[in-house]
């Protein structure tokens, strides 16, 4: 009940910044299913913001998320079995919401995804960084920049962000 509580919470929110009903609830189910770790949910998730973006060209949030969305599909298909290919959508995605939503912490996320899957690692923390200066309480920038900080041996910065991140509630 609380979930559904926050859920109708979050329409409402997008409904007072001018997003109709059907847009707002279709990207709340969205936020959902990209916190799912699984494909399935994932793919569903990037549908789900890519919909939203068609029916709301402006809607930077959507932008910024179906570009978060299609790096994690990206990331689930490493090994390219699907017929998509994510590498090319998440660029695209990435370089609209880079366009389009500069100012969102989620596309500075994408960016550092992005970034991250292609072993660009001064660029994925430059960008993770600005996510958090932008949302410090982005569990998931904080999650991938402690784990680059980690892998760099940067333990002492990195085991607080992870264990953040796995504890946040999203």
């Amino acid at each position: 009940e609380v979930a559904g509580d926050r859920t109708t919470v979050e329409v409402s929110d997008l409904m007072a910044q001018g997003i109709a009903e059907d847009i707002a609830r279709e990207y709340v189910a969205g936020r959902h299913d990209v916190r799912l770790n699984d494909a399935t949910h994932i793919v569903n998730a990037f549908e789900r913001f890519d919909a939203c973006v068609n029916k709301a060209p402006h809607f930077l949030a959507a932008i910024a998320s179906r570009a978060v969305a299609a790096n994690r599909c990206w990331f689930f298909d490493r090994n390219g079995s699907c017929d998509v290919n994510w590498e090319e959508v998440a660029s695209e995605c990435v370089a609209i919401a880079i366009k389009e939503a500069w100012e969102l912490s989620d596309t500075h996320l994408a960016l550092g995804m992005l970034s991250t899957q292609r072993f660009e690692m001064k660029h994925a923390v430059r960008a993770l960084v600005r996510s958090l200066e932008i949302n410090p309480m982005s569990h998931e920038a904080q999650e991938y920049l402690g784990g680059i900080e980690i892998e760099t041996g940067l333990v002492d910065r990195g085991m607080p962000r992870v264990v953040y991140a796995a504890t946040a509630i999203p």
